[in-house]
């Protein structure tokens, strides 16, 4: 026989926590340290687009930080999704799933 559970947020609390510069601190170093791995795993002829890629904060109610490379570089994306002509080479999602 299985009890009822029921839950209930404070969400004076929760928003509190989520307006902390604190999190958002921990959230970009989390981000960081994916686009580090995520660089040193892309493919590199120039090192160009290995370099672009960086974590960005995003406006928003929720702390939310993402990681990509710059707009200029959108061809890493053909290496990290693959093409009809070019297997996919992930590097960047293998990074973030080691940090989830």
């Amino acid at each position: 026989m299985a009890d009822d559970v029921e839950t209930t947020w404070d969400r004076s609390a929760l928003s509190n926590l989520t307006s902390d510069p604190l999190v958002m601190q921990a959230l970009m170093e989390l981000g960081e340290q994916i686009a580090a791995e995520a660089r040193s795993r892309a493919p590199r002829r120039s090192g160009e687009g290995a370099d672009s890629i960086h974590p960005e904060p995003q406006p928003g109610l929720d702390p939310e930080v993402h990681v990509s490379w710059e707009r200029a570089r959108f061809y890493l994306r053909f290496h990290e999704l693959g093409t009809v002509h070019l297997p996919a080479r992930p590097f960047l999602v293998p990074a973030a799933d080691r940090y989830r």
